[in-house]
């Protein structure tokens, strides 16, 4: 507010000395002079704003180290105490868990739907397939809450009979349903079939924690909402 006054009072004296010199007061100079402080005004704003811009550049790097010296410390902490890593390892498993489920119950009730885009760059270009690839959030969970995962890759309407079979693929381990895509793909074309396969809890775009008991009620699950919405019939699942 001070520079903004000071401005003003300098261009008021500049006015008080137009007026006294009349043969100057309606000139192009006046004009061009006033335009110039303008541009001086721009300048300074443009600087000013290089130099927050370089002042949050610096904050941020100095977040960046303390957080990597708080991770470090963490780490050299957890390395003496292992009891105290996987207690708080269970406990953001147990955050992470919460968040995803509130963002997928929430995209569930607003009609959200999925697109499986693969990453070409990393899988390489995939075989071909004449059918669908249907990405789908499965849930919730009764027990959990979560949303488990899926692609489901069918056949065109016009190759599905009453007797299509569809295989409910679950993945090993060090895998999840992107990397698998290329075999689903394969299975579904060369068997006449549709292939559904699920990532489990706590991996990749599904939610809940990664347990034992939640990988069979994730299966349970996908079962259920497979024979409901694709086959039908019991005796048209492959597992």
């Amino acid at each position: 507010e001070e520079g903004n006054g000071g401005g003003g009072g300098a261009e008021e004296s500049k006015r008080e000395e137009d007026d006294d010199d009349d043969s100057d007061s309606d000139s192009d100079l006046g004009t061009f002079e006033i335009d110039t402080k303008s541009s001086h005004k721009a300048n300074n704003d443009a600087n000013h704003t290089n130099n927050q811009q370089k002042v949050s550049a610096e904050v941020r790097r100095q977040r960046r180290k303390q957080r990597e010296e708080a991770r470090q410390k963490q780490r050299q902490e957890y390395s003496q105490d292992p009891i105290a890593a996987m207690t708080d390892r269970s406990n953001k498993l147990r955050l992470r868990a919460k968040r995803r489920s509130k963002i997928d119950a929430r995209d569930d009730t607003n009609g959200v739907t999925y697109q499986f885009v693969p990453d070409i760059a990393t899988l390489g270009t995939l075989p071909s397939f004449h059918g669908t690839i249907q990405a789908v959030k499965i849930g919730p969970q009764k027990r959990t809450g979560s949303y488990i995962a899926a692609l489901l890759y069918k056949l065109p309407e016009s190759e599905i009979t009453p007797n299509t079979k569809t295989i409910l693929y679950s993945h090993g381990n060090a895998a999840d349903i992107g990397a698998m895509s290329g075999l689903q793909a394969m299975l579904a074309k060369n068997l006449k079939c549709n292939v559904l396969v699920y990532d489990y809890s706590g991996y990749g775009e599904s939610g809940g924690i990664p347990m034992e008991k939640n990988t069979y009620r994730d299966v349970k699950l996908v079962y259920e909402w497979l024979v409901q919405n694709v086959t039908k019939h019991e005796h048209n699942v492959i597992l």
